[in-house]
């Protein structure tokens, strides 16, 4: 019951209360990479995927088509980010992608 509570039932990745119940200790690890001269300075970034007229998706086809849409963009986004990182479906057909413990330099490098 206490997963299920933490993860969107259609696309499968973690919802907002997964999310906050992480990002804080994400925060700080990212801090303290910072702080501590020893560690090796990581980071956190954030990426906001959005689905383009994913309304008119459902509108045309019907909401079973805007389900799979959504779990194929959810699948894409696994394949390319690692499974250290956070999924989350943020609302509708946004996700948000915590990248975590990297480096702004290989942001952009594929998982």
């Amino acid at each position: 019951m206490q997963e299920s509570s933490l993860t969107d039932p259609l696309p499968g990745p973690g919802n907002r209360r997964y999310l906050f119940q992480r990002i804080g200790a994400d925060v700080a690890a990212t801090l303290a990479s910072h702080a501590e001269p020893s560690l090796k300075a990581t980071d956190m970034i954030f990426f906001m995927v959005d689905i383009d007229q994913f309304k008119e998706v459902n509108d045309r086809w019907g909401h079973d088509a805007g389900d799979a849409v959504l779990q194929q963009m959810r699948a894409r986004l696994e394949s390319v980010f690692r499974d250290s990182d956070h999924l989350v479906r943020w609302v509708g057909e946004e996700f948000l992608l915590v990248d975590r413990a990297t480096s702004r330099q290989r942001a952009c490098e594929p998982g």
